[in-house]
């Protein structure tokens, strides 16, 4: 008899997690419920949403608001586990220096791949992005992109942008 049973490891499902942060919470919100049909929310500057990408693969996604003190969240928990960020914000209301200095404090924080998503709300898409350079300076480890939060589309092509990135590292 083995001393593991290879077809239960086979059938325990694999999560992985995303963190979700940006100035507005109400926009992490709308980004987490275009994917998610579990929602939680825990207090008004973090929620949780859970989907079922496969069989397999259970993903979990952590919306994080700059009310909650950056500098003491668990990072030293969540960090190691992350498969990625998505700094969300929106493109017609924040200030570029404000997601630069997030940026720059979460590269120094986990090594997970960084999608920062320039949110145009209900408005169209201001220009095509591949003619687009952002006005924040980004790392190899981080990418820039448009979306829309309150369209799954867009949501959903955020985050398998983010999830192409970790494949890409991983060679």
């Amino acid at each position: 008899m083995p001393l593991v049973d290879l077809d239960s490891l086979l059938t325990i499902p694999r999560i992985g997690e995303i963190l979700v942060v940006g100035p507005s919470n109400s926009a992490n919100l709308a980004f987490i419920e275009a994917l998610c049909p579990n929602i939680e929310k825990g207090n008004s500057d973090f929620i949780w949403g859970q989907m079922q990408a496969s069989s397999d693969l259970e993903l979990f996604f952590y919306g994080l608001c700059p009310a909650v003190s950056y500098r003491e969240f668990a990072w030293d928990l969540v960090a190691p586990k992350l498969l990625g960020i998505v700094v969300l914000f929106d493109w017609y209301e924040t200030q570029a220096k404000d997601i630069q200095d997030l940026v720059d404090f979460l590269i120094h924080k986990t090594a997970a791949p960084i999608i920062c998503a320039a949110d145009a709300c209900h408005k169209p898409l201001p220009f095509r992005e591949a003619v687009y350079r952002p006005p924040i300076a980004l790392s190899r480890r981080c990418k820039f992109t448009f979306c829309q939060s309150s369209r799954a589309t867009f949501v959903r092509r955020t985050v398998i942008s983010l999830l192409d990135m970790l494949l890409n590292e991983l060679g």
